[in-house]
């Protein structure tokens, strides 16, 4: 938001905010009432693609410029700012195998923690479990359960445990699921050497993940991306699609924090504030 409003700011342009969390009536409902208010333009993460198409045609009858977020899963948008999740995933698929390899010897029981409506939480997932079996055969996918954010990741990791006391390693959609994973495993109460050996990792690069991180808790990595300069992208795409200008369609790279990246997890956490 830091970095939305400044650019927003720069431009001479208003920002509005609504989070659905994870409602999709709710979405629709928040995308109705800004087409009503007739907002120059809005960059929405769909949650539903198909839900979503109908007020896409909508808001362009209302002369509404109209951005996905994150998925590139929409038709007929004006424009959209995306992350390079295939390169995401293969590095923390592909950290997570070497861990396994180094840590484990070779094997691990792997829980996935996914978001398979949209296509970013396929990708994420689908990339990062090829890249881990790709170095590490001998991972194997145990058990998987649709999930975001630690309200629901909690009680979905602590079945997961249950059913499969032995897994080593928690693949999250987002890092929001991550400390989700983390109190499950730790009600477990998990000896020294089990907490040494656990593994989990999310996607997006937060605060509090990141610290996790450095600190050498079983939260070991995170694909993490500059968020302060996609909120500037994404109010940057929206005004050049009002305008008519470029450009519209910006795809993010990620960056690998793990324990030994220290020096790049403190610079990200600084820009963060």
């Amino acid at each position: 938001m830091r970095g939305a409003r400044e650019a927003a700011a720069k431009r001479g342009y208003e920002v509005l905010v609504s989070h659905a969390n994870n409602k999709l009536d709710t979405q629709l409902s928040e995308i109705e009432t800004w087409i009503s208010e007739g907002v120059a333009g809005m960059i929405v993460l769909p949650l539903d693609p198909s839900g979503i198409q109908p007020l896409i045609k909508k808001a362009h009858q209302s002369g509404i410029r109209f951005l996905d977020y994150s998925d590139n899963a929409l038709p007929n948008v004006d424009g959209w700012v995306v992350f390079d999740n295939l390169q995401g995933a293969r590095i923390v698929g592909t950290y997570a195998g070497q861990w396994v390899n180094k840590t484990l010897g070779g094997k691990a029981q792997v829980a996935l923690l996914t978001y398979q409506i949209i296509l970013t939480g396929r990708q994420r997932i689908e990339g990062a479990v090829a890249a881990l079996q790709k170095v590490a055969p001998g991972a194997e996918v145990v058990a998987q359960h649709e999930g975001v954010e630690s309200p629901q990741t909690l009680p979905a990791a602590q079945a997961m445990l249950e059913a499969h006391p032995d897994i080593s390693m928690f693949i999250c959609i987002a890092d929001a699921g991550c400390d989700g994973c983390l109190q499950a495993f730790l009600q477990t109460h998990p000896s020294a050497l089990r907490q040494k050996n656990m593994f989990v990792c999310g996607f997006d690069g937060t605060a509090p993940v990141i610290r996790s991180i450095l600190s050498g808790s079983p939260i070991r990595a995170t694909g993490a991306l500059d968020i302060v300069a996609i909120g500037a992208a994404c109010v940057n795409a929206t005004i050049n699609a009002v305008q008519g200008a470029g450009p519209t369609q910006i795809n993010f790279p990620y960056v690998l924090v793990d324990y030994e990246s220290q020096e790049l997890g403190k610079k990200l956490l600084k820009e963060l504030g």
